[in-house]
């Protein structure tokens, strides 16, 4: 009973640290372009003003918005985490007015914060539930911790990418039952393809979301007529394509399965590249770029995925092993689903202006079920598997930290040797030396809920910022942290305390499974 109880308080320890404050301290306002703000006025636009009308969301600002042919702005980033995080802020807005009496933080903007978290546990346990019972299956929440996927949820909450990662979750656990039970579920044959032409409004380029069912099928060498003959399967694909286009033309006010439609082609660099590329004239130049590109994508300090993400990593690796094991069909079309999620990031040339390949992680799903599934395990890659994972969580957490493993304010030459913003091509030197910088790790206190723990417990005796500043001086950013932090309603620290204590308790059951 004391070492479960030692393990949990330690484990709570560990998320309260990733638990991240920099994007959850102040709700996103009015006037915004980015996709933090773009994303947060689907929600508002849903719950709070029961139509989809940003006008007064946008506030003036349309640099990033699409005008319907009415003329009215909406934003080009897609609406489908609004509609996954809507249920949720339905239900907060309701106590909303009751609990602004007694906080000053919105509890609508602290839910929202939340509900990334939550995919990545449900998304976590339906992988867990479709792999093999292994005592090997206890690291999987190191290997999601250690990919990168999960700065996503205990950070930068307000992107799309653990909305992404739990779409593609939930497609191999539907793809993975219908599998095992020989397609006789006929109502998850219906859903199937109705999900997955809903997922594609989290982000429209995931077409490779619609080959997780061949790919499983392929690897369990199961009859694909079963699937794709199948009436309900069949049905499910015309509701699923009919809802998608409704969708486009309610909001956008044309009928598209192509987010390019409501992109600009003129003067933007990407359309530039990707018409490059296609030119018959440039291929054996652009062949050489990609092949470039891509061992960048795997190598380089910049991310590289044999550091950063080992599960996405391993893509080679299963690639190989399929086309060792001589199932060329299956080769080919895991070609196409990982050349799909590659495209971005050659085109863009960049690792996204965010932590990590973040294009690549809806690959982290059907890649842990393959490793497992096909039994492509071995000491070796399991060891692989857990050091690196480490490391990439270390990574995660030690992400802007220090300056030195922190992204470019302005834009310089990024790894792919092109200039772009908010980059580091020395960002894995950077990291390790930052292991080494107490500042470092004073940081990271000071920018997680642990610190909010730290700084208003010492409110309760003394002024904080004043004590701190005795024994270690901080910068103006961690010093306006403590300011806000002494503020910071208890109430919303003891939720998420509470949460990580749940959180902490649920992993260690899963674990001794």
């Amino acid at each position: 009973m004391k070492s479960k109880l030692v393990k949990i308080l330690i484990l709570t320890f560990v998320l309260l640290l990733f638990f991240k404050v920099d994007y959850r301290l102040k709700e996103v306002g009015p006037g915004g372009s980015q996709d933090d703000s773009v994303y947060y006025y689907h929600v508002q636009s849903i719950v709070i003003d029961n139509d989809f009308d940003y006008s007064n969301q946008f506030n003036g600002n349309y640099e990033d918005a699409y005008f319907t042919s009415s003329g009215r702005p909406v934003p080009r980033q897609s609406i489908g985490t609004g509609i996954i995080a809507s249920p949720f802020i339905f239900v907060s807005n309701f106590f909303q007015g009751i609990v602004e009496d007694f906080t000053t933080y919105k509890l609508n903007y602290f839910i929202y914060s939340l509900i990334p978290i939550f995919l990545i546990y449900l998304s976590g346990n339906m992988i867990i539930s479709i792999l093999p019972k292994r005592k090997e299956n206890k690291f999987i929440w190191l290997y999601l911790l250690g990919s990168g996927v999960t700065y996503f949820a205990f950070e930068r909450f307000s992107m799309s990418i653990a909305y992404e990662f739990f779409s593609f979750s939930v497609i191999c656990y539907i793809a993975a039952k219908l599998v095992n039970s020989n397609y006789l579920n006929q109502r998850l044959i219906f859903f199937l393809p109705v999900l997955q032409f809903f997922f594609l409004t989290i982000r429209w380029n995931n077409y490779h979301i619609f080959l997780i069912p061949i790919i499983i099928a392929l690897s369990n060498r199961a009859n694909l007529k079963k699937l794709f003959l199948n009436k309900g399967f069949i049905f499910g694909n015309f509701i699923g394509i009919g809802l998608f286009l409704m969708h486009t033309l309610i909001i956008y006010e044309i009928i598209t399965i192509f987010q390019s439609s409501i992109y600009p082609k003129e003067g933007w660099v990407v359309y530039e590249r990707l018409e490059s590329y296609l030119e018959l004239s440039n291929f054996g130049t652009s062949l050489a770029t990609i092949m470039g590109d891509f061992i960048t994508i795997l190598f380089s300090q910049e991310f590289g995925l044999f550091y950063f993400s080992p599960v996405v990593f391993l893509s080679i690796y299963i690639f190989g092993k399929l086309i060792t094991s001589k199932m060329y069909l299956l080769t080919f079309v895991i070609f196409v689903y990982y050349s799909i999620s590659l495209l971005p990031v050659i085109i863009f040339a960049s690792h996204a202006g965010s932590y990590g390949f973040r294009y690549l992680y809806s690959l982290i799903p059907l890649n842990l079920y393959l490793i497992f599934n096909l039994k492509m395990t071995n000491k070796l890659i399991y060891r692989y598997l857990f050091i690196f994972s480490l490391f990439g969580s270390f990574s995660q957490l030690f992400f802007e930290s220090t300056t030195l493993a922190s992204l470019s304010e302005g834009t310089i030459i990024n790894s792919f040797g092109v200039m772009n913003p908010y980059s580091n091509p020395e960002y894995l030197s950077g990291l390790l030396k930052s292991l080494f910088e107490i500042d470092a790790y004073l940081k990271i206190l000071f920018t997680s809920f642990f610190g909010i723990f730290a700084v208003k417990t010492l409110s309760l005796f003394t002024d904080p910022l004043s004590f701190i500043s005795s024994i270690y001086v901080p910068d103006e950013k961690i010093t306006q942290y403590i300011n806000d932090y002494v503020t910071f309603d208890w109430i919303y620290f003891i939720s998420v305390l509470f949460f990580s204590i749940l959180f902490s308790q649920k992993l260690l059951v899963k674990d001794s499974v």
